[in-house]
């Protein structure tokens, strides 16, 4: 079960194409992409999952849009280098990478600025946690008034405005722990045969809820 504590307000994950300032756009400069690192243990499945994820969380197709609209002093703040999540910090005790029912998969989670820190006994507590940081992820649309010489950002989109997708998060803390040791689902193709990327889709709806 999933026990969360929200710390603070909206953080912004770093991504080259979030201006911040009508000079970042003049001058077409291009921030740092969003790092992973892994501390403790060198694993492949650690490696895969941080470029998955990195494709994931920078990219506005796989999150929820937010419903509301944001004003423009809040969208400067909100923008606000000290907002910005720059690396994902992961702590993984054991270098074992066996999996079966017995596999320890709990994980923490501690979303600030500038680290996300995940600390997990397993690297697959590690994967559930970056599921999570995943779906704990939103796009926020702004727009950026081009028009002027002021650094304004401006959170209605209107035509004539530079539109921004931001990807933004809560400060928060969090630790998660399944409920159940077996999670999965079985597919049966014995009268109904399924493509091979029918069951690939499956295996990507598994990732999503977490199972093992």
């Amino acid at each position: 079960p999933m026990v969360e504590e929200r710390r603070g307000g909206l953080l912004y994950l770093a991504h080259p194409d979030v201006p911040t300032t009508l000079d970042d756009i003049n001058k077409k400069k291009r921030h740092a992409a969003l790092a992973f690192e892994s501390v403790g243990v060198d694993s492949d499945i650690l490696s895969s999952a941080f470029s998955r994820y990195q494709d994931i969380l920078s990219t506005p197709r796989y999150h929820m849009a937010y419903e509301f609209e944001v004003t423009a002093p809040s969208a400067e703040a909100l923008l606000d280098p000290s907002n910005r999540v720059d690396r994902v910090v992961v702590y993984v005790q054991s270098a074992d990478q066996t999996l079966d029912v017995y596999t320890d998969e709990t994980y923490s989670i501690r979303i600030s600025s500038p680290d996300v820190t995940i600390e997990a006994q397993t690297v697959y507590g590690a994967l559930r946690a970056h599921e999570t940081l995943a779906q704990s992820t939103h796009v926020l649309t702004l727009g950026i008034d081009t028009s002027d010489t002021r650094d304004h950002i401006y959170g209605d989109v209107n035509v004539g405005r530079s539109n921004t997708n931001v990807l933004v998060l809560n400060e928060t803390a969090l630790y998660d722990s399944p409920r159940f040791r077996h999670r999965g689902v079985l597919i049966d193709t014995a009268r109904h045969f399924l493509p091979l990327s029918i069951i690939k889709t499956h295996m990507d709806a598994m990732v999503l809820a977490k199972m093992n």
